[in-house]
């Protein structure tokens, strides 16, 4: 799957959709599946000559969600980008009052 993704500053970015992982399927790397109720996706985004590489996962906890993300590419990038990932993290997964 292919598509493009809009990041924080309202840039679109070309992304395309690496693994899926179902429940019952192994994650990225081959790590395990914790239980029903996860999954995990890989993706790969790049701009121009800048690429991340972006593995995800979500998974029931408690009456909430969990939610992971690890991030490879170059430090400069993944300075800029992961504190933004994790607001919009948060955001995903932000309790209901």
């Amino acid at each position: 799957m292919t598509g493009r993704v809009r990041g924080p500053l309202r840039l679109a970015v070309p992304f395309t959709v690496t693994e899926v992982h179902e429940p019952d399927e192994s994650g990225p790397g081959g790590a395990p599946a914790a239980r029903p109720g996860t999954g995990s996706w890989a993706w790969d985004v790049r701009l121009g000559a800048i690429g991340l590489s972006l593995d995800h996962g979500v998974e029931p906890r408690g009456s909430g969600t969990r939610t992971w993300l690890t991030v490879d590419g170059p430090w400069p990038v993944l300075a800029l980008y992961l504190p933004l990932a994790r607001i919009s993290l948060e955001m995903l997964v932000r309790r209901r009052r």
